[in-house]
């Protein structure tokens, strides 16, 4: 992780502290190994989803509390529904990180909630877009800089308090009743 005018440095204290590492040591970004790359592309390829041109939907989190926001709402579950139907539009393969398996009727949309971590993160570097509540999964992919990443805060308290500017690569949205799906491709298109 680079720092960014040392806005990471409490990051990078906090981790190096928490995994009993040496305080000068380097952080690099996350990458899949190489066999973890193999794995997810041999998923990718056996249920149909393109590289860098498959949308992977993250709408619910357990990372952070969010069940004061607009995560369990109607709205919120039509928002990611209507991204779903604007991306199987445009020709994107769209998969769902669902363990809870509440999207259980989109068609042609492969569920990766069962899958460990370390592949769901492999897939998701190969899909190429990503579009999800702010969650832990956003952190590997912000720092990995290699997917373009929609992270929409369900409030501004919570965006205040989860940013995820300390890595460069990282570029955000925040949902609030006005957002359209145009404007999640749009931000795709010029990020």
């Amino acid at each position: 992780i680079s720092a960014q005018k040392g806005k990471a440095r409490p990051f990078r204290r906090f981790f190096r502290k928490l995994l009993g590492l040496p305080m000068n040591c380097k952080f690099t970004k996350p990458r899949p190994s190489q066999s973890l790359a193999r794995l997810a592309t041999q998923f990718m390829i056996t249920n149909g989803l393109k590289e860098s041109r498959t949308l992977v939907l993250c709408p619910y989190a357990r990372s952070i509390d969010m069940s004061h926001g607009v995560n369990t709402s109607e709205e919120f579950e039509s928002f990611f529904l209507s991204v779903y139907a604007q991306a199987r539009q445009l020709g994107f393969t769209v998969a769902v990180n669902d363990n809870l398996q509440k999207q259980k009727n989109l068609p042609k949309c492969v569920n990766l909630g069962e899958l460990d971590i370390d592949l769901l993160f492999a897939i998701i570097c190969k899909s190429g877009y990503m579009c999800s509540t702010r969650s832990g999964i956003c952190d590997l992919v912000a720092m990995s800089g290699v997917t373009k990443m929609a992270v929409i805060y369900p409030d501004i308290g919570l965006q205040r308090r989860f940013v995820l500017k300390q890595f460069p690569s990282a570029k955000e949205l925040l949902l609030n009743g006005s957002m359209t799906t145009a404007e999640v491709f749009n931000f795709f298109a010029s990020s």
